[in-house]
């Protein structure tokens, strides 16, 4: 139901805050003083949830983050967030094969 296929950088939810290495998971943006105010969470697509990944190819650069957003609060678990890791390096393996990075 949330039709976002990119977003302006300095209106992001995740820009810069995420670990190359980690899943980056906000449970209920709204409740979260850092992102109460962000485009996404305040306006029409009011975003609760919020998790995302860094896309990192074989020379370690940063392509873009897998995200996951919802307009309910949840809370990932270990098995969805392995898988949420498994799906980006999948992402970054369709790249690859398409050669567009």
């Amino acid at each position: 139901g949330i039709n976002i296929s990119e977003s302006i950088k300095k209106e992001s939810l995740c820009c810069g805050n995420i670990d190359k290495d980690e899943v980056y998971i906000i449970d209920d943006c709204q409740k979260d003083a850092k992102y109460a105010n962000n485009i996404f969470v305040s306006g029409p697509a009011n975003i609760r949830f919020f998790a995302a990944i860094a896309l990192i190819n074989e020379e370690n650069q940063l392509l873009g983050y897998l995200c996951v957003m919802d307009r309910q609060p949840r809370h990932l678990t270990g098995q969805q967030i392995s898988g949420l890791k498994k799906l980006s390096k999948q992402v970054v393996n369709l790249l690859k094969l398409r050669n567009t990075i």
